[in-house]
């Protein structure tokens, strides 16, 4: 007497994994043409006052913090006994700040 199983082919463990790496490989094939027809990264814009901004931010760091040659002229007149400095201006912008300061707060 002679027994066929239609399921002998399907209980092949060497079949099965097979078959699923087939699968892995047509998935991973799909996978990568979906990638390279996909845009690449993620994509922003900003507004002319977002360039701007940041332009300005830009140009203020690349700034140098000390103004040297208004440093080295000062430092020439002090050293020259050049450098004279006027008392009633700076007590009259002193008084004007804080006028305007004084306004500020009442506000």
């Amino acid at each position: 007497m002679k027994i066929n199983n239609p399921l002998s082919g399907r209980l092949n463990p060497y079949g099965v994994q097979a078959e699923r790496l087939e699968n892995n490989k047509t998935n991973e094939n799909a996978a990568a043409e979906a990638a390279a027809t996909a845009p690449k990264g993620d994509r922003i814009s900003l507004s002319p006052e977002a360039r701007l901004r940041t332009e300005a931010l830009n140009t203020a760091l690349a700034a140098p913090d000390v103004r040297q040659a208004k440093v080295d002229a000062i430092r020439e007149k002090i050293e020259d006994g050049t450098y004279t400095i006027d008392s009633k201006n700076i007590a009259g912008k002193m008084l004007q700040e804080g006028a305007l300061l004084g306004q500020t707060l009442e506000s």
